[in-house]
């Protein structure tokens, strides 16, 4: 994925030589030459044995590369003799790198084709770092067809409300504004209500990627090649950013397909500025959706909409015609290189530009403001960011994005009432039941969420469920159930000792008794101590606990016991075998107020 950003100067970025025929196979190597021939003396449907050549490619590239495939056909070419097809079929990239990834070789086996034209050469990048099984059949590039900027789209009233196309709507701005209930009120359109913003997932949609990176490379005022995959594990601020920009999204569909869809659904029943304001998508499906591609009618919507170029970073999605690298198909290889000759032709770029796409440098002469676009791209510098580091942002965006069911559990000890000296100074129950209501801003509103205390001495025995484990959003005592969190400040600490290994097992049997499909499920246990029950002659030991949670752990229903060493008299080597045995990480807090980025991490990282 390339990330662009503008300059002064209007000329259009220039784009290297295609790549020549012998890097198309990667590591296939041809002891001879083999010739395609057209014969329209040759009837494909009387051969016994054509040479397929199968094309997997996304649902907007579909219909130009079909209609090619099927000119090519009509062609009857042969090799050798041999009489050969193309068959182009549509398959979610993000698939397609699942295949490969678990080695999946030849198109034979149902998952992967010949020939694979992602929507992006981020895709590469993406697959090669996926696994050694991917890498060795996914060159590291191949020649691109056809380009496509990832744009902000805006509904046009509202485009023209904010000044398009001579102002147009940054990085930035999307996540400032995201869900602000003032934004359309502050230009005189209150009855627009809230400022929503979607996006596909990140997953398996270079556009939704490209939202996290590009606000990402804003929120940190720096280019996106700077980037890194450091950035989104360990940057606090990148991640803060990324959180919020999942928590204040109006929808986050799976798929690029599901989010136009959606559109296309909420402009038939005339609902288009009640749906969105803002939605990063490829330009050429704002083209196709502009042109009524897809919609029951088949005709333009009412409301159209205009693509925002920001100018705090315009990632521009190369598609890459890429052979993958499977030795002794020399036939194909030729079929591959024909039908590449065919697409990078006059007649095969006409097809895709009427697809709305852009030509390898960026040049579409029938986009005009009018169709909501802009007919010459900005001249840009890109910065091509690794698999590695594109792999982060998704991993990152998924963690955040999957909803738990979370039960919080804090030692309720008498060291917990210990004063940890600060302006102003707090007991360290104080500090660390604050740092769990800070973090309630990180969960979102049907997040399950609760909060229990465990020591000797409170109520009932081991463990005190002081709030039910209960969406977030859910009407409460005092408003919703995340305000019945928060006046739990003050709750007073039991005191006594800590039966650590009780109350990891009490919570871990709860929160399996009440297990959410569909959520991960997890007990988040902090401590400042070990082990103590003197009370309590028969105390469950460590190895017990142990087989136990083993035991009674279910891959397929997982509950996963987070830990965290609260200070230095904790015991980490006995916290970090109990996160062990149920799959999930520990951590420690050696400075008391520094618990807030630990829970953080936590949080972010839950499910190891």
């Amino acid at each position: 994925m390339a990330a662009r950003h503008r300059s002064a100067r209007s000329s259009r970025v220039s784009v290297g030589a295609v790549a020549a025929v012998a890097l198309l196979g990667g590591a296939i190597v041809f002891g001879g030459v083999l010739t395609l021939r057209e014969d329209r003396s040759a009837s494909t449907s009387s051969c016994s044995d054509p040479v397929t050549l199968t094309v997997t490619t996304t649902a907007s590239l579909t219909p130009p590369l079909g209609r090619e495939a099927a000119a090519f056909n009509d062609a009857k070419h042969t090799v050798d003799g041999q009489c050969v097809t193309v068959s182009v079929r549509t398959g979610s990239s993000a698939a397609v790198v699942a295949a490969l990834s678990a080695g999946n070789r030849t198109a034979a086996d149902g998952a992967t084709p010949d020939v694979w034209v992602p929507d992006s050469s981020a895709w590469l990048a993406i697959a090669r770092n996926a696994s050694s099984d991917a890498a060795a059949l996914v060159p590291a590039s191949g020649p691109v067809i056809a380009s496509s900027p990832v744009v902000i789209a805006s509904p046009r009233p509202m485009a023209e409300a904010l000044g398009w196309p001579d102002k147009q709507l940054t990085w930035a701005q999307l996540a400032r504004n995201e869900n602000s209930a003032s934004f359309w009120s502050s230009v005189g359109q209150s009855s627009w209500g809230t400022f929503k913003v979607g996006y596909p997932d990140p997953k398996t949609s270079v556009s939704g990627l490209a939202t996290v990176l590009g606000v990402s490379s804003a929120g940190l005022k720096q280019p996106a090649g700077r980037l890194s995959t450091a950035t989104f594990m360990q940057n606090r601020a990148a991640q803060l950013g990324v959180l919020n920009l999942e928590r204040g999204a109006a929808f986050v569909p799976k798929t690029d397909d599901e989010a136009l869809s959606a559109l296309r659904k909420a402009a038939t029943n005339g609902k288009t500025l009640s749906y969105l304001s803002a939605f990063p998508i490829s330009e050429a499906d704002l083209v196709a959706f502009n042109n009524g591609v897809g919609s029951s009618t088949g005709q333009p919507p009412a409301v159209q909409l205009d693509a925002n170029y920001p100018s705090d970073g315009l990632f521009n999605q190369d598609v890459p015609y890429t052979v993958l690298t499977t030795p002794g198909h020399a036939a194909k290889a030729s079929v591959a290189q024909a039908f590449l000759s065919a697409v990078q032709g006059p007649a095969g770029q006409a097809d895709l530009a009427r697809a709305g796409f852009r030509s390898p440098s960026g040049v579409n002469t029938t986009f005009t403001i009018n169709q909501g676009t802009e007919s010459a791209l900005p001249t840009t510098t890109p910065a091509t960011l690794s698999g590695a580091t594109l792999q982060a942002a998704q991993s990152l965006f998924t963690s955040v994005h999957q909803r738990g069911s979370t039960l919080a559990l804090l030692d309720g000890s008498g060291s917990m009432k210990e004063i940890v000296p600060g302006d102003p100074p707090q007991t360290k129950i104080a500090i660390a039941i604050n740092a769990c209501l800070q973090g309630d801003e990180l969960f979102a509103g049907n997040d399950k969420v609760g909060l229990g205390m465990f020591a000797s001495r409170v109520p009932g025995g081991i463990l005190q469920i002081l709030s039910p484990v209960v969406p977030m959003d859910t009407k409460g005592r005092y408003g919703s159930h995340k305000d019945d969190l928060m006046q739990l400040k003050n709750t007073p600490v039991p005191g006594g000792d800590t039966p650590l290994y009780k109350a990891a097992l009490a919570g871990f049997q709860s929160q399996n008794a009440h297990y959410t499909p569909g959520r991960l499920n997890e007990v988040v246990l902090l401590t400042d101590g070990r082990n103590d029950d003197p009370e309590d002659p028969h105390d469950l030991t460590l190895p017990d606990l142990l087989k136990t949670l083993k035991q009674q752990y279910n891959p397929a229903r997982p509950v996963h016991i987070i830990t965290i060493a609260y200070g230095a008299d904790a015991d980490p080597s006995a916290l970090k075998q109990i996160s062990d045995a149920t799959g999930a990480r520990s951590y420690r807090s050696v400075d008391p107020h520094d618990i807030f980025n630990v829970f953080l991490n936590a949080v972010l990282q839950a499910s190891g």
